[in-house]
């Protein structure tokens, strides 16, 4: 994974913040939230190594 992740890393160094207020405005009356990133982060990963970093489909 270290190997083939290398590519991705500058992404994680970047200390990069999005807005998401329209997206909040939009689920928030629904209940819809999303979980914080270090609670998939893991999971995440475990999908790009299983796909090949997309690659190859993954059988759910």
């Amino acid at each position: 994974m270290l190997r083939d992740g290398r590519a991705y890393r500058d992404y994680f160094t970047m200390r990069m913040q999005f807005d998401t207020s329209n997206a909040e405005r939009l689920l928030e009356p629904a209940g819809v939230r999303p979980p914080p990133v270090l609670d998939y982060l893991d999971r995440l990963f475990h999908y790009c190594v299983a796909s090949d970093w997309g690659r190859k489909p993954v059988v759910a």
